[in-house]
């Protein structure tokens, strides 16, 4: 499995809010079963984060390219505080 650590931006999310994401591999490139999670940045304590609605779509690549494989992902804050994050990701491959 490869992982991915500290993958994009820090944002800070509300308590109760929620995040979309997407992120990709390459032009074109499928790889998979893949898994993102919340990567905290802060050390609070009574975090609690979670993901939901994981997949994948298609967008249209650029010029000639082939189109692009998204992975999206939903991180909801359902602790008590904001937290700061990003993403760790995960694939198969």
């Amino acid at each position: 499995m490869a992982n991915f650590q500290n993958i994009g931006a820090p944002v800070i999310i509300a308590s109760g809010g929620s995040h979309s994401w997407q992120y990709w591999f390459g032009s074109g490139l499928d790889v998979g079963a893949a898994v993102a999670r919340p990567n905290l940045l802060d050390s609070d304590i009574n975090i609690r984060m979670t993901t939901s609605d994981e997949g994948v779509r298609t967008a249209p690549g650029r010029g000639e390219g082939p189109p692009m494989i998204l992975y999206t992902v939903v991180v909801h804050n359902k602790g008590p505080l904001p937290v700061m994050y990003n993403l760790d990701i995960g694939n198969f491959q």
